[in-house]
């Protein structure tokens, strides 16, 4: 396995400018592979030999890697990979796949990630040849650019009768001319399975790199939340490796729910976005508590709104007034002084929203008490009361 690695500008004679993989199945996960090469063959930052195991490729960055022949930042040649939650921007290759190239039998699994400037004289995004069957979902082609203009997005191999033998299976994603799911889809790009559109998907500035959405993209709650792989490496560190990932590429909440946006994907709501940008609403983490002053002896509500969606969250207090203690496993400054947690940990909802009802004791009648809720890397405003 392969964590938080950064591959820039290595070089290669051949395949694999960053890596060559051969026999094993490695599982890389939040790397960044800038500006490699390989001078004189494929793969200018991943290369994969003849009958790789499926390897794993999630939340890496793809940037101005180039190869001499094909995939400017992946090659698959009769292998395969799952690759989620990964942007693919400005690589190149001479000849096919300006991002990725698959050759003789490859079915890779390409989930929820963006490609856009990327270039190849065929294939400008992903170029496929003799029998790849790729399975294409929730994903942007968009912007990338083909020299003999067969193929800017996605490019097909063929048969020497001219019918197709490299289908990929694609849903949900939104590729530039492919025409949308139905009567307008165009079969040149690969069998349609449904929910795929045909419009700008409004990055927030692709001159720039910035592949996110911004507020209005088509994108935003239109992707299929059964697509989205399991988190088999437990990236939330929450115990659980069944759920489906729960982060984007920027390690935010993946499945967000944009009020201002119709949900046109499929699935339970909240429905996740195409791409590998969630787009996040604005967040002001408010903490509010019923009834104030508090009485005691009796319950009372703490509610948090307006926070992270599906969030660990924490409810501290202080008899001690406001202070400032730093928090590392939070990332935060509390502004209490020598706070203490009150309750269990909650995980915020679709909306944002914690909820906490607890007791408060008799023995705490006369006293003052601050209370601050957080998140990771996200603090509410403080609350002073008193016990009645």
């Amino acid at each position: 396995i392969v964590v938080n690695c950064n591959f820039v500008n290595n070089l290669a004679d051949w395949g694999g400018g960053g890596i060559f993989i051969d026999t094993y199945a490695p599982t890389i996960i939040d790397c960044k592979f800038t500006g490699n090469q390989a001078i004189q063959a494929d793969g200018g930052a991943i290369s994969f030999a003849a009958y790789t195991p499926y390897a794993n490729i999630v939340n890496c960055t793809f940037t101005d890697n180039r190869a001499a022949t094909d995939g400017g930042a992946i090659s698959h040649y009769y292998s395969s990979s799952t690759i989620t939650n990964c942007s693919f921007y400005g690589n190149y290759a001479t000849n096919y796949g300006g991002a990725i190239a698959n050759w003789y039998g490859c079915t890779p699994v390409i989930t929820n990630c963006t490609f856009n400037n990327n270039s190849a004289n065929n294939g400008g995004a992903m170029f496929n040849y003799y029998d790849n069957h790729p399975i294409l979902t929730n994903c942007v082609f968009w912007g990338n650019i083909a020299d003999s203009q067969n193929g800017p997005e996605i490019s097909n191999g063929f048969r020497t009768g001219g019918e197709y033998d490299d289908v990929p299976n694609i849903s949900y994603c939104d590729i530039a001319g492919c025409g949308g799911s139905g009567l307008n889809w165009n079969i040149i790009f690969g069998t349609d399975n449904g929910g795929n559109i045909d419009t700008n998907p409004l990055f927030l500035d692709q001159s720039f790199g910035d592949l996110h959405l911004s507020p209005g993209s088509p994108c935003i709650d239109a992707a299929d939340n059964n697509a989205v792989p399991p988190d088999s490496w437990d990236m939330d560190n929450d115990g659980n490796f069944s759920e489906p990932i729960p982060f984007d590429l920027d390690s935010n909440p993946r499945f967000i729910d944009d009020p201002n946006t119709p949900d046109t994907g499929n699935g339970i709501p909240p429905i996740a976005d195409m791409g590998a940008y969630e787009f996040q609403i604005s967040l002001n983490p408010t903490l509010t508590i019923e009834p104030d002053p508090l009485i005691a002896g009796q319950n009372a509500t703490f509610t948090v709104t307006k926070a992270k969606p599906n969030t660990k969250t924490y409810l501290a207090y202080s008899l001690r007034g406001t202070g400032s203690i730093y928090i590392p496993f939070l990332n935060i400054t509390l502004n209490l002084n020598q706070p203490k947690q009150a309750g269990n940990t909650k995980t915020s909802d679709a909306n944002g929203t914690a909820i906490w009802i607890l007791p408060i004791p008799n023995a705490a009648a006369g006293r003052n008490v601050w209370l601050q809720a957080c998140q990771f890397e996200l603090k509410t405003n403080v609350v002073a009361t008193n016990v009645q």
